[in-house]
């Protein structure tokens, strides 16, 4: 099945991960969005403390490229199936790992998350 490159969901991993613009992230995230599924990370609440957790994240990897498998959209829902490919600087070790996250869209932005990745530790 191809992947809807037009996807909110699409341009985020695209825009915000890949491209590391953190202009996107004001762009394609809610004021009031809710991240579920990283709490280990902290709340997620808003673009300032998702803007906190992608720098912070880039402190444990480096390189990181999500590549989306595969994409499904009902109504408000977006759901996208990705593997991440990054380097762990640790051990400056390449890593893979899958994912999927399911995005609520709400005027073109993200307004609700759920994440389900299996980062290595």
């Amino acid at each position: 099945m191809p992947v809807d490159q037009t996807t909110v969901i699409h341009r985020w991993f695209h825009n915000v991960w890949n491209n590391a613009d953190d202009k996107a992230v004001d762009e394609l995230m809610h004021k009031n969005a809710i991240s579920h599924g990283l709490e280990a990370y902290g709340h997620l609440g808003g673009p300032a403390r998702f803007r906190a957790f992608s720098q912070h994240f880039r402190t444990i990897f480096t390189d990181i490229k999500i590549r989306i498998e595969e994409t499904v959209v009902q109504d408000d829902l977006e759901v996208a199936r990705c593997v991440v490919d990054a380097v762990k600087i640790s051990n400056n070790e390449p890593v893979n790992f899958g994912g999927m996250c399911m995005a609520r869209i709400k005027d073109g932005q993200i307004i609700e998350g759920w994440n389900f990745f299996n980062i290595p530790q």
